[in-house]
């Protein structure tokens, strides 16, 4: 998620409240998928269930649930990665300036831990290690 300094500073509780509904849906979606594939449905009824279960699938075991979600939550970032990250942006792109993970990213707003560990249930449960 992203939000401007002054918002975030006006605005801190909702902020955190932004936050924490955006990580109890993606908690929920793990949880159950298929109500996750329902509301879909109800909001495009031409959808094909049968490709997004299997799109939501694969979304959930290879993309969603790595080592590093599964083990310190939603929304935890390694800063030195994300240095990597904003480095290898600022090198293909020519940048002139680059910025610090403290600049884009903080965990102020973020649940507490346990309130952002998934439990996947049934197929997502099987999720890759």
């Amino acid at each position: 998620m992203f939000g401007t300094r002054e918002f975030v500073a006006r605005n801190p509780r909702t902020t955190a409240a932004m936050v924490k509904a955006v990580n109890n849906g993606m908690l929920e979606m793990v949880r159950s998928p298929d109500a996750a594939l329902g509301a879909i449905k109800a909001r495009d009824p031409l959808v094909k269930m049968d490709v997004e279960a299997g799109r939501m699938e694969m979304y959930i075991r290879d993309i969603l649930l790595t080592p590093r979600v599964k083990a310190d939550g939603f929304s935890s970032v390694d800063p030195a990665r994300l240095q990597k990250s904003i480095d290898a942006v600022v090198e293909a792109y020519g940048l002139k300036s680059t910025t610090s993970p403290g600049d884009v990213y903080t965990d102020r707003f973020l649940p507490p831990k346990a309130d952002r560990i998934p439990r996947p249930q049934g197929l997502a449960a099987k999720a890759a290690p």
